[in-house]
């Protein structure tokens, strides 16, 4: 369980580090040009695309560095899987279930950009699911 607990963590972890540098390049692209910008058909869905970079896939790559400590030292302690990624993959699939309703009503097209939700909520769930198996795996300590 350790061994694929890991591997599944780390996968996981790439995936919200490829978030991040995705959230990276939007935030770029709206600061070089916001009005030719593909997302700008609006000023406020200009916003919204800004607020979905930096709060949701800046999120994912912050919980993916919490998941490499996770990864490191949750098999093996109780509180740091908690604290590394049950706590962060719980917050990280509300993130992801608020930029999801965020792109259902305000982009138009939204099921072409649904994945960006995905690139939040996957990595979450798996964080949030192998940190509370490494928990339940660790008896607590009286």
């Amino acid at each position: 369980m350790k061994t694929i607990g890991r591997f599944f963590i780390l996968l996981g972890a790439l995936i919200g580090f490829a978030a991040f540098v995705l959230g990276l390049v939007i935030v770029q692209t709206i600061g070089d040009d916001s009005i030719h910008w593909i997302g700008g058909i609006s000023k406020d869905l200009t916003v919204t695309w800004l607020a979905i970079a930096v709060i949701g896939l800046g999120y994912a790559g912050l919980s993916s560095l919490l998941a490499l400590l996770g990864a490191a030292f949750g098999p093996r302690q109780r509180l740091a899987s908690l604290l590394f990624l049950s706590i962060p993959g719980f917050f990280g699939v509300i993130i992801a279930m608020g930029v999801a309703a965020l792109l259902i009503t305000v982009q138009p097209g939204w099921p072409r950009y649904i994945s960006y939700a995905l690139m939040i909520g996957l990595p979450s769930m798996l964080f949030w699911f192998f940190g509370t198996a490494f928990r339940s795996a660790n008896p607590k300590k009286k």
